[in-house]
């Protein structure tokens, strides 16, 4: 084969390997910087559940707020309760509870005081959870729920509540609620049951980025031996 010919027969391997390898270290990098990025995030998250709890939100939103913890003390109102509707616990349906406390200092705060089987979600079902009187609230504080792509939207007048969203659920309560959620967290058999501890997101990114770059080692090993196959 002469020489022009050579060139011509490695030229489209060459511009596949080439393109693929760009794709698979580009792949690989950019699993790297999440890697940095989510590691950022769940210490951030940590450092945020290690502060000291606060005893009271303010009106406004403020992100930086989401995973403090709260130590809330008021009473609940319970003839305005929301349930947040298809949630099990050990493979039994049911619903959270979401209910508003009203503070001393005339804020009121929305808690998912957590969950009921689907039996108990009537409150005349369960007379022992509507606690009277002053209570004390622990609790994680969040912005509320996104809908996912499989989550059916909220539908207030008929009281199904698939996502909470703090700022539809005190509107439609007729609430001047601060905009969060707090969460109460914990075990126990006692109804409502409090959500478990929430987990620190995943972080893969790793494994990912050393996959692609696995990958592309691969794929530079492949092209070199065909390449010499055909100039054999």
């Amino acid at each position: 084969m002469t020489d022009a010919g050579a060139r011509r027969s490695v030229f489209w391997p060459t511009l596949l390997a080439g393109l693929g390898l760009a794709v698979l270290l580009g792949l690989g990098t950019w699993q790297l910087q999440r890697l940095a990025w989510k590691e950022a995030l769940i210490a951030e998250i940590v450092a945020r559940r290690a502060a000291e709890p606060l005893a009271s939100l303010p009106r406004t939103m403020d992100p930086a707020l989401e995973f403090r913890r709260a130590s809330l003390a008021g009473r609940f109102l319970h003839d305005k309760e929301m349930r947040l509707q298809s949630r099990t616990r050990a493979g039994r349906p049911g619903v959270e509870l979401v209910t508003p406390l009203a503070l001393a200092d005339g804020s009121v705060v929305l808690v998912n005081r957590g969950w009921v089987p689907t039996e108990k979600a009537a409150p005349e079902a369960r007379p022992e959870t509507r606690t009277e009187g002053e209570v004390r609230v622990d609790g994680l504080v969040r912005v509320g729920e996104r809908l996912g792509w499989a989550t059916p939207a909220n539908r207030p007048n008929d009281g199904l509540w698939f996502a909470a969203d703090p700022a539809a659920i005190a509107a439609f309560a007729g609430l001047d609620a601060v905009p969060y959620l707090v969460v109460m967290e914990g075990e126990g058999a006692a109804l409502p049951r409090p959500r478990a501890p929430a987990a620190l997101p995943p972080n893969d990114h790793l494994s990912y980025a050393v996959t692609w770059y696995a990958l592309a080692g691969a794929l530079a090993v492949v092209y070199v031996l065909a390449i010499r196959r055909m100039r054999r």
